[in-house]
């Protein structure tokens, strides 16, 4: 596989990701990660704690995955420094009951060697994302 290029822009980098995802693009994906990146979750909703490396991320999406459908909607980055700070709305619909719920998020991304190092999620209301979740159990 052929190295994609990526900027030492810290925003073009999550902007890189972001259109990866959009476009479920998986090699675009994992080269945009550095190898020790570190996402971290909620401790609060089923899939807590820290997933490492492009493994990490493939876990995280799998687990959330056999929950809900995720899409993403509405996003904007601003840079500040090495950090990206990214808002957008997620769409959570449950494989389940499927019912659907946007959530606003914010997304801190820090960006090291030209690629995001690490990743820390907020959901603006964990405990509507547990109830949405726990339709699932």
């Amino acid at each position: 596989m052929s190295q994609i290029p990526v900027s030492q822009n810290p925003k073009d980098v999550v902007d890189e990701l972001l259109a990866a995802v959009h476009a479920d693009d998986q090699p675009r994906i994992e080269q945009v990660f550095h190898p020790e990146l570190a996402i971290h979750e909620p401790e609060n909703l089923p899939y807590p704690g820290t997933y490492r490396g492009v493994a990490g991320f493939h876990a995280i999406k799998a687990k959330i995955g056999e929950l809900a459908e995720l899409g993403i909607e509405d996003w904007d980055a601003v840079q500040a420094g090495d950090r990206v700070l990214v808002t957008m709305t997620g769409v959570f619909t449950s494989k389940r009951s499927g019912r659907t719920v946007r959530m606003p998020m914010v997304e801190l991304y820090s960006v090291r060697d030209g690629r995001i190092s690490e990743i820390d999620v907020f959901y603006k209301d964990t405990a509507k994302m547990s109830v949405l979740l726990a339709e699932l159990s």
